[in-house]
């Protein structure tokens, strides 16, 4: 009976006109309200600290916070096909009552829906007697209900480019158009703050629906007392506005901005999140058991050279198109030193803003830029100069294994962990054999990255990168 009444609790509004915003288009969120927003709203719910923080942990994982939840468009909807990971992506971030495959205009995810709601009403009638266990498990079961606001609507197929379409069936990608102009407009909670409102009172409902811990009762605050401080959250525009926000709350350790797509700002404080359950890398190379060893080779030196301390121009010059064919200084096998922008071609050119982009450590700052579709301008081109100006402008990872979030490839063998994982392509109109080294590097964790490299009579050159946007 007890279970059979949190159940309704749940189910009951909590303050009238609370979730009157449900058909409202909303956008994917990041670690700022996953994580940051999800532990404030607890506190503020009447749990403790260390209950608090339990529950965030459990929101946040779900966001590529282990192993299991570690799922990349690229490979399992685009260059291959695997229904249990699309599956598994559609229940955790995109809920519909028609399960993949399925063309996507079927499966419209319509914000606290039955189907958002279902982790939450099966985990309910767990916790009796189990209270205090069961809190990082109700957090993650709020995840579904949250990316609900995010993933209103039908989802979107992704594009990657490089003549790489993804199945419909399987792809899930936040809704086209009401992102605005940033990439990532779907993950800020500034692109719609009156959505990011109303997701926020769903979840605080759902924090208030959950019985007492060891007998102890909660004394929450009112919604409407907090509403106020929710809109000022959402309206923040740099990781600083939120980093601010959040310590006027008495919430000091805001490392976890480090892992939303906003500029940094003036002042963004110390960035770095350790609440992730993920095991290290070993190695930054790849030891990929169905992958051959000239392409790992290859990709392994140029991620060694691209996240390393040589020139993106240098590895350029060499690494692609054309490059395997200019003979190396014979001093002392050293790679040649950095060339001047003037003396790229265009293609050259092209991917080596490319390749600055995506290795920026401010990745807010190079979201916009890094995510166009078409061949930058020369404006553009000249707005990368000035953003990479400056080896700070770029990730430096202590060592290279630590700048990669750990992947296992869908296969039916056992793998070890890697930092990349290797699948061939259709050859390209020129009919030479193609491979992709996807990839999820840490500095941006809310992309998933793929360099295509072609082989030519010189071997393996890097022709083009390309990238969806995942959770």
């Amino acid at each position: 009976m007890l279970a059979r009444r949190i159940v309704l609790a749940w189910r009951a509004p909590v303050v009238a006109g609370w979730l009157a915003a449900l058909a409202i288009p909303c956008h994917a969120y990041e670690m700022d309200v996953h994580f940051g927003l999800t532990q404030w709203l607890a506190r503020k719910a009447g749990y403790t600290a260390g209950q608090a923080t339990a529950i965030a942990l459990g929101n946040i994982r779900v966001d590529s916070g282990l192993i299991d939840t570690m799922e990349l468009t690229l490979e399992h909807a685009c260059v291959g096909e695997f229904p249990e990971a699309a599956a598994d992506v559609q229940r955790r971030h995109f809920p519909s009552a028609v399960t993949v495959p399925a063309r996507p205009e079927s499966r419209a995810v319509v914000a606290g829906s039955a189907a958002a709601r279902k982790p939450l009403d099966d985990t309910l009638p767990r916790l009796i007697g189990k209270e205090g266990l069961m809190l990082s498990k109700y957090g993650e079961a709020m995840h579904t209900l949250q990316d609900s606001w995010s993933y209103a609507g039908v989802p979107g197929i992704p594009e990657p480019g490089a003549g790489i379409t993804c199945n419909p069936a399987y792809a899930s990608a936040p809704p086209p158009g009401g992102a605005g102009s940033h990439p990532h407009g779907a993950a800020l909670t500034l692109t719609h703050a009156d959505a990011a409102v109303s997701m926020a009172a769903a979840s605080y409902q759902a924090l208030l629906a959950y019985p007492p811990i060891a007998g102890a009762s909660r004394r929450p605050e009112s919604w409407a007392a907090l509403v106020p401080l929710v809109e000022q959250f959402a309206r923040a525009r740099t990781k600083t506005e939120k980093r601010d926000w959040f310590v006027g709350q008495g919430i000091d350790d805001t490392g976890f901005l480090h892992h939303t797509t906003l500029p940094d700002g003036p002042r963004p404080g110390a960035l770095e999140f350790m609440g992730r359950m993920l095991p290290p890398l070993k190695s930054a190379k790849s030891n990929q058991n169905d992958a051959a060893p000239e392409v790992k080779a290859f990709f392994d030196e140029v991620f060694a050279r691209w996240l390393g301390t040589e020139s993106v121009e240098s590895v350029v010059m060499t690494l692609g198109p054309g490059g395997a064919a200019r003979p190396l200084p014979a001093s002392s096998g050293a790679r040649p030193s950095q060339p001047g922008n003037a003396s790229l071609d265009p293609g050259l050119r092209q991917l080596t803003a490319r390749l600055k982009l995506w290795k920026m450590r401010d990745h807010g700052s190079a979201a916009q830029l890094a995510h166009a579709r078409a061949p930058l301008s020369a404006a553009q081109l000249a707005a990368v100069d000035r953003l990479t100006r400056g080896s700070e402008a770029y990730v430096q990872p202590d060592e290279l294994r630590n700048a990669f979030f750990p992947l296992l490839p869908k296969s039916q063998d056992p793998s070890p962990l890697l930092p990349y994982i290797v699948r061939a392509l259709t050859p390209g109109s020129n009919g030479r054999p193609r491979s992709i080294a996807i990839t999820r590097l840490r500095h941006a964790p809310y992309d998933t990255l793929g360099l295509i490299a072609e082989r030519d009579s010189r071997g393996w050159v890097l022709i083009d990168v390309v990238f969806t946007v995942d959770q």
